[in-house]
């Protein structure tokens, strides 16, 4: 069945107005499994008094989850993980759940490439302190890492020990995990890894996982690497990992930044011990012309990018902001002479409500890598770059496939016409066995 532009909007709207009439409080909204939940309240949405009945409408129903935070304004910030040594950036550590203590700040370095300004970074960032670098196979720059490490500790007479270097498990490896390990050992020029994660969890299912995951098992044991981990992995890919391992997870990978909290999954993972780590923590740099970040930077002296990444800290996050220019690697080390006082954080909790991001697509139905999902990513990233400070849009489940030609016809008129919505709305559309369920998930 093909979705024309007038009959998606028009279904797509009767959903807005229906759902606006629904009584709302600060309880967090929930779809089956979608990731990340945020609090809502009837001031974010419009509608009309009138619309048909829809079947979806029952469906949407606010919920009360373990995990649901409220907060007055000023109280408690939100709950962080434990054993964060405080120091800089030098010494500033996290006690993880082996009790192995990793630096809270280091270097990404995702698609920096091989033609010497990966090795350059890595030198100015350990002549700035820092202490951690974060690469991985998929990233096809271990060979830079090491040699800037096995270069900068000899010149320097510092230490390996001192270093803390993190690889990843990439996706299509998962069945040769134990081969994996020694081709980033060798790549990197080291005799064993801090810190290795699964780089997602793949799409070969969940024995395939385990496999992997028992083979990273006995890289420890054999002394090849200290801390193992994992990377985008959601609460239920968790639990049957911890219910199924013989070595805990210390960590879990995701994105988190001010305007993509994950706040779900975060405090799902604290509450099982394992700590964060925030990829893309200044938001790709998306947020950094925004009003709100450059008043809060401008009164404490600080740049936009230092507020957003000390949002991170103050959370516990272990932060990993990627620069390749000397100048920003030496400003993001800059993070440990202030604090963001309650009223900042206040700012910073509510724009993460409000705006969000379009990005995420669950990750039950990532994993399957469909044939529908380049073109809904582009549809997402239209809609984030059309209208980044009056909507998110979070496309979190989708049951079967979607050409090409279905999406498309949709673009443009989600562009034009989403951005005045103030609703969350869904469509549900059964025609001949084929279940279609799209649900986005409006704020301003």
């Amino acid at each position: 069945m093909i979705w024309d532009a007038h009959g998606v909007w028009s279904r797509l709207k009767e959903a807005i107005d229906r759902h606006a009439q629904i009584p709302r409080s600060d309880s967090k909204w929930f779809y089956g499994t979608v990731y990340p939940s945020r609090k809502t309240s009837a001031e974010n949405f419009s509608g009309s008094s009138k619309c048909d009945e829809i079947s979806t409408a029952a469906a949407l129903k606010p919920r009360r989850t373990a995990l649901s935070v409220t907060r007055r304004r000023g109280a408690a910030r939100p709950v962080t993980a434990s054993g964060i040594i405080a120091g800089n950036i030098s010494t500033q550590r996290v006690k993880l759940n082996n009790g192995q203590e990793i630096p809270q700040v280091a270097l990404g370095v995702y698609k920096a490439p091989n033609d010497g300004s990966t090795e350059n970074a890595c030198k100015w960032a350990f002549d700035a302190g820092y202490r951690h670098i974060d690469s991985a196979a998929r990233y096809m720059n271990e060979e830079s890492v090491g040699r800037a490490l096995a270069e900068w500790t000899k010149d320097n007479n510092v230490p390996r020990s001192e270093i803390f270097i993190t690889s990843k498990l990439w996706d299509a490896d998962h069945d040769k995990a134990a081969a994996a390990v020694e081709d980033s050992l060798k790549k990197l020029q080291v005799e064993y890894m801090d810190m290795y994660l699964m780089h997602s969890p793949g799409t070969m299912g969940a024995e395939q996982r385990l496999e992997a995951w028992k083979a990273l098992e006995e890289a420890v044991d054999a002394g090849k690497i200290k801390t193992i981990g994992v990377s985008n992995f959601d609460v239920e890919e968790l639990d049957h990992l911890l219910a199924n391992c013989r070595i805990k997870p210390a960590v879990n990978q995701i994105e988190s930044h001010p305007f993509f909290a994950h706040e779900d999954l975060r405090e799902a993972c604290i509450s099982r011990g394992i700590h964060i780590q925030a990829y893309s923590p200044m938001a790709q740099g998306q947020a950094l012309d925004r009003p709100e970040i450059k008043t809060i930077a401008q009164k404490h002296g600080k740049t936009p990018a230092q507020i957003l990444l000390k949002w991170g800290l103050a959370h516990g996050n272990i932060i990993l902001p990627k620069s390749l220019t000397k100048h920003r690697i030496e400003s993001n080390a800059q993070l440990f002479d202030f604090e963001l006082d309650g009223d900042d954080m206040d700012v910073l909790e509510y724009e993460s409500r409000k705006v969000g991001s379009c990005r995420h697509i669950a990750a039950r139905i990532a994993r399957r890598n469909p044939p529908w999902l380049p073109p809904l990513f582009r549809l997402g990233w239209s809609l984030w770059q059309q209208a980044p400070d009056v909507f998110v849009v979070d496309i979190s489940m989708l049951t079967d496939r979607i050409e090409d030609e279905e999406v498309q016809p949709c673009r443009t008129n989600f562009c034009t016409s989403l951005t005045d919505s103030r609703s969350i709305l869904s469509h549900q559309d059964v025609h001949s066995d084929v279940h279609k369920h799209v649900l986005f998930r409006l704020y301003s």
